[in-house]
């Protein structure tokens, strides 16, 4: 999950696409919304394996439902839901 975060830091237009793409998606031109979608996608693979964990108790509910309720946020994102 760290290392995720940190390439935000270390690609600073990473940084400004995902922002965009959470304050004003239709501004983000067709080759920004594609590495929004691949960052997003590589995220929710992440959250999977943390979900099994979740199901097989291995992680709490005050560990897992946070992570939960930021899924669901990215599904709220236009770029996603379509």
């Amino acid at each position: 999950m760290a290392a995720w975060a940190d390439r935000m830091v270390v690609h600073p237009e990473l940084e400004r696409i995902y922002d965009l793409a959470a304050e004003d998606p239709g501004a983000l031109q067709p080759e920004e919304v594609n590495r929004f979608l691949i960052y997003i996608a590589e995220i929710f693979i992440i959250y999977e394996g943390q979900y099994q964990m979740y199901r097989q108790r291995q992680i709490t509910d005050d560990m897992w439902l946070p992570k939960r309720d930021i899924l669901l946020g990215y599904l709220k994102n236009p770029l996603v839901e379509a």
